[in-house]
């Protein structure tokens, strides 16, 4: 009876060991990166992140005024968030033996820059208010408005699925796209920056999209801290990127 007694506590103990290594398994599996760089006030979900913190799937990252971050996934894929902007994390799936995946990202209010990373470049998608964005190996800056979205193309291509017409429009580096809520966009050559888009925009939004602008240059000039490289030249091995 005493020995049963004894093995009864080991074998709880071992039970509960497992249990709890299942948990953190569980846990890691849910890390799909690092805030690689973190600047002013950073947030995620309602936690404050710092350089290094771990990132996760279903995870919104807010930033404040003044406040930047480089998020850097496992497949290499990096995102720099502008101030008081914010990004959900919704979907995360990759697997490095076949470097396919899915990749999911839910942009609200605010500015980013987005580097595809060393998955099939079919496996990434942004999602917006305005537009879905499907990517082809590729460097671009987003902002996104209260009524508009635009991009500008800096390496590659992307596909913007207009919401509310159903249209599809391919942009090419060197140019910049402005879509509103309503449908209506302008598509125009703006040699890798944004700011001749102000003279485009719905007059009645200029104070808004200026606003934005000032917070992309305020990323932009966080030098290479969140100017993360190119994507790796594998990603283009099937397109003209």
């Amino acid at each position: 009876m005493r020995m049963s007694g004894r093995a009864k506590i080991a074998g709880f103990f071992i039970s509960a060991l497992a249990f709890l290594s299942a948990g953190l398994a569980l846990a890691q599996q849910g890390k799909i990166g690092v805030a690689a760089a973190v600047q002013n006030q950073v947030f995620g979900n309602s936690q404050p992140l710092s350089n290094g913190s771990g990132i996760f799937a279903n995870e919104r990252i807010r930033t404040g005024d003044a406040s930047a971050a480089q998020l850097q996934f496992i497949d290499e894929t990096n995102l720099a968030v502008g101030p008081k902007s914010e990004v959900v994390l919704d979907r995360f799936v990759f697997d490095p033996n076949r470097g396919k995946g899915k990749v999911v990202f839910q942009a609200g209010r605010g500015v980013f820059r987005f580097v595809s990373g060393s998955q099939d470049p079919t496996s990434y998608q942004v999602n917006t208010p305005v537009a879905t964005i499907g990517v082809r190996g590729t460097v671009y800056t987003l902002v996104v408005g209260s009524g508009f979205v635009s991009g500008t193309q800096i390496e590659g291509q992307t596909f913007w699925y207009i919401l509310a017409t159903g249209q599809n429009i391919t942009l090419n580096p060197g140019w910049t796209i402005i879509i509103y809520s309503n449908g209506k966009f302008e598509i125009f050559q703006s040699a890798d920056t944004i700011q001749t888009a102000v003279q485009y925009i719905d007059p009645v939004l200029i104070n808004e999209f200026q606003e934005l602008i000032q917070r992309l240059t305020f990323l932009n000039t966080l030098g290479n801290q969140f100017t993360p490289p190119s994507p790796p030249p594998r990603n283009c091995r099937r397109y003209d990127c």
